[in-house]
């Protein structure tokens, strides 16, 4: 695993690469290749926030660790940019892990998301009381979905999704606890109108697992996606998913 110590790793490499590419490099690059992540410095200082504002939540103690596991981080802008507005102190010790399964800079390290959960979850489980453990889950692909793998280690407090919101590209049903029916699609109908009640009052997915979701206010609308994306100029959101023991 390649950790983001000082918020500079692979911006080296990216300048070496496009002095070398030209200019006609660049622009055949820009071509081919159609990415829908756009970071704000508003969005990155918010999520940042957020992470300072839950330590003091759990009043971590004088030693203090957070871990961050950034899943889909593709070349590690976000990544780079979150090191960089972190302020440690001689009390904080951060960890930031960015994987992604098809990496577009070396400072990313290449891992399945399903993998490297499991990796970072086993890695941290059992942790000191002083330890805070976040998975930042970045524009989930369409009809894909980590959190339940990221929901069975007990090591992640919360995860945070950064993305379209259910519908969009921001993983599927499952991701907001719809479960598929086995039945879905048959037009047969037993006519049981209270078993059908009785299923709608059943808690979703990530509920029955322990978590509860909110989006964050402050910060839900700051994300957008690229205009090289069919839909022109859309604002992401971002949505909290944290175990109902710490829910305040």
């Amino acid at each position: 695993w390649k950790r983001f110590l000082h918020g500079g790793a692979g911006d080296a490499a990216k300048k070496k690469k496009k002095k070398q590419d030209g200019g006609a490099g660049d622009a055949a690059k820009k071509k081919k290749e159609k990415q829908y992540e756009v970071f704000t410095r508003d969005l990155v200082r918010g999520v940042v926030q957020h992470v300072k504002e839950r330590c003091m939540e759990k009043e971590i103690g004088k030693t203090r660790v957070v871990v961050v596991l950034e899943l889909g981080a593709r070349d590690g802008t976000f990544a780079r940019a979150f090191v960089r507005e972190w302020r440690t102190d001689e009390r904080t010790r951060l960890e930031y892990f960015a994987c992604d399964s098809a990496p577009k800079d070396a400072s990313v390290t290449k891992r399945d998301a399903s993998e490297a959960i499991r990796e970072i979850g086993k890695k941290y489980e059992g942790r000191d009381s002083d330890t805070l453990c976040i998975a930042l889950v970045s524009w989930m692909p369409f009809q894909i979905d980590w959190t339940r793998e990221i929901r069975k280690h007990a090591a992640f407090d919360e995860y945070i999704l950064i993305g379209e919101g259910e519908g969009g590209i921001c993983g599927n049903k499952q991701t907001f606890g719809r479960e598929e029916r086995e039945d879905e699609g048959d037009d047969q109908s037993d006519g049981d109108d209270e078993e059908e009640g009785e299923e709608d009052n059943v808690p979703v997915l990530y509920e029955r697992e322990g978590f509860a979701m909110r989006e964050l206010e402050k910060i839900k609308n700051l994300g957008k996606s690229d205009t090289t994306y069919e839909r022109e100029g859309t604002h992401s959101k971002t949505i909290l998913f944290r175990r109902r023991v710490d829910i305040q």
